[in-house]
């Protein structure tokens, strides 16, 4: 069997993945912290992670990044000149 590789240069780059708009992740993490420890403190850990996870990605995703002030990047595709 031969095994041929192809050449580093044929490999395309992978495209950078677009920063995401609101806190989800932020959120669930620390929807499952407090959802973990209130349920260890009222003795019931299954209500109190998944309470958690559900409120915290909740406020996450209601919860929008502020965008940095200065130029806009022009829109992919479009036409130049």
């Amino acid at each position: 069997m031969s095994t041929s590789k192809a050449p580093k240069g044929d490999i395309p780059s992978p495209s950078p993945e677009p920063e995401e708009e609101n806190y989800q992740s932020l959120g669930l993490c620390l929807g499952l912290c407090l959802g973990t420890a209130f349920g260890a403190i009222f003795h019931n850990l299954a209500i109190g992670i998944s309470v958690g996870l559900c409120l915290g990605l909740a406020v996450g995703a209601s919860i929008k990044k502020k965008t940095p002030p200065g130029p806009t990047p022009p829109p992919e595709g479009g036409a130049e000149g």
